[in-house]
């Protein structure tokens, strides 16, 4: 995926949902030196993903596949930990815009937090 674009809650869903039906894990890189490939597999031999001759040069391909099983699960929990943590500061910034205080610093600080989450928004 390039599209910079933030996940819309229908595409993480999805991908939730591919996870969540992929074998379980852990899954392992496995260099079969008897037939010459390379596998990825699970300790109960359910997952068996050729990724082709070992001299092709696809260890990094192997090690990603292998570990996506443990690293989507740990991603999605960090993208829904950091939605939850936007969204508390944005609340926070809307409370803190309607709270009366003097010379309108309160009003002030809540426009500064929005600013900052636009921009890191911007930058990612």
């Amino acid at each position: 995926m390039t599209d910079t674009a933030p996940l819309t809650d229908e595409q993480l869903a999805d991908i939730s949902a591919r996870e969540a039906a992929a074998r379980p894990g852990p899954w392992y890189r496995e260099d079969d030196k008897q037939d010459l490939n390379r596998w990825v597999t699970n300790e109960a031999g359910t997952v068996e993903i050729n990724l082709g001759y070992l001299g092709n040069n696809n260890q990094a391909d192997a090690e990603f596949v292998a570990h996506a099983r443990e690293d989507m699960p740990a991603l999605l929990a960090e993208v829904r930990r950091l939605r939850a943590v936007e969204a508390a500061a944005r609340a926070f910034a809307d409370e803190m815009g309607d709270y009366c205080s003097p010379h309108g610093i309160a009003a002030d600080y809540a426009q500064r937090l929005r600013d900052r989450l636009q921009q890191a928004e911007g930058a990612a």
